[in-house]
């Protein structure tokens, strides 16, 4: 009986033997849910989509055509670097998606390399937080 390891032939054997205590010894826990909601669902909806009665696919020259249009004028596509930070409201734009979006909001500033929002404002980082707020908060960005 064979082995098959997803490591090079060439590796060690140190190497391998580690490998292979790892496979026999994690154990998969079904506890490693993830902590975004968005997430969660999605999983969700695949996971039990897998069960569903597939229908029979009808012919490409019998699909209906379908599209959507979706009407805007003047509006804001991003927000400005004074939209993000002002607070005319009773809270800023920020504020708000750091509260809505807190799993999302470590990985920016993670992927950031930066800790906080004061961190991103000095290293010159606006545009990519201008993003990351604008694709969660309009809808046509």
């Amino acid at each position: 009986m064979s082995i098959q390891f997803p490591l090079p032939d060439n590796a060690p054997l140190e190497e391998q033997i580690g490998r292979l205590i790892l496979l026999l010894t994690v154990k998969d826990g079904a506890l490693d849910v993830p902590t975004n909601i968005d997430a969660r669902r999605r999983i969700s909806f695949f996971s039990t989509s897998l069960f569903m009665n597939m229908p029979t696919i009808p012919r490409v020259q019998n699909m209906l055509s379908f599209s959507v249009l979706t009407p805007h004028y003047m509006e804001d596509i991003n927000f400005s670097r004074k939209e993000l930070h002002s607070s005319q409201r009773e809270i800023s734009i920020i504020f708000y998606m750091q509260e809505i979006f807190p799993d999302e909001w470590k990985n920016i500033l993670e992927r950031m390399e930066c800790a906080s929002l004061e961190a991103l404002k000095a290293e010159d980082k606006e545009e990519e937080l201008r993003s990351w707020a604008s694709f969660r908060g309009q809808t046509l960005s």
